[in-house]
């Protein structure tokens, strides 16, 4: 029973963590430009979902992601996304990205703050 109970306070602290903190933490974590790291994000796969189009894959310095998961509308990215899904190009090696690292208890996320200009 305590098991049940731990399990289901964690899970519902990551919910609301993600709902309702995840843009402030975001936004205090940008302040500090040492908190901005450079990385290389490779589309590792594409696949064809029922209702949005396409769904990529990503790999962002070693972790693979949902390229979806990547994006906060808090960062400059999340108004780039849309035209950037259009524009993405399966063949090529990497894109240069400048991402933020936010660390809640043993979970990770990673958001993409903005494409580097080639």
């Amino acid at each position: 029973m305590k098991l049940i109970l731990s399990t289901s306070f964690l899970l519902l602290s990551m919910i609301f963590y993600t709902v309702f903190y995840n843009n402030l933490i975001l936004k205090n974590k940008i302040k500090d430009k040492d908190n901005i790291i450079d990385g290389c994000m490779v589309i590792t796969g594409k696949y064809h979902t029922k209702y949005d189009g396409f769904r990529y894959v990503v790999e962002v310095d070693g972790k693979s992601f949902y390229l979806i998961n990547l994006v906060s509308s808090v960062l400059p990215f999340g108004s780039r996304y849309y035209y950037f899904k259009d524009e993405i190009d399966v063949s090529n090696k990497c894109y240069k990205v400048k991402y933020v690292k936010v660390y809640f208890l043993f979970y990770e996320r990673r958001y993409i703050y903005d494409l580097v200009e080639k």
